[in-house]
């Protein structure tokens, strides 16, 4: 903005006031009140907003930082899952060997019963 506009601009504002001082006497005394308004709206606002944050940052202390019950508790329940994994992998592995040697007498009497009925239609 040059130095002439900027001039006309005071120029015009001075025009202005002079024409309505009323007016303008009539804002500056509404102002405060406005303003009184909107910072009470805004305070009752951020209480709002402050009641809520508690809320969250209590929720999340839960969540992140458990009671040493809760902790104790879950350290059991890991314990026990890792004991029953443990022991149902030892099982597999028990079951997978029976199998096998299942397996393998089937398959034994099935070749035996083939070589009966092979000697018998000789």
């Amino acid at each position: 903005m040059t130095d002439e506009e900027r001039q006309r601009l005071m120029d015009f504002i001075v025009e202005q006031s002079a024409k309505n001082p009323v007016d303008i006497e009539k804002l500056l005394n509404r102002a405060p009140i406005a303003a009184r308004q909107a910072s009470e709206e805004e305070i009752e606002t951020r209480r709002k907003l402050d009641r809520d944050m508690e809320r969250l940052e209590r929720a999340l202390k839960r969540i992140v930082e458990p009671n040493a019950r809760e902790r104790q508790r879950k350290n059991e329940e890991d314990k026990r899952w890792r004991e029953f994994e443990e022991q149902s992998r030892k099982r597999w592995a028990e079951i997978s060997t029976f199998a096998a040697a299942s397996d393998q007498k089937l398959q034994a009497l099935i070749d035996d019963i083939r070589n009966d009925r092979a000697k018998r239609e000789s």
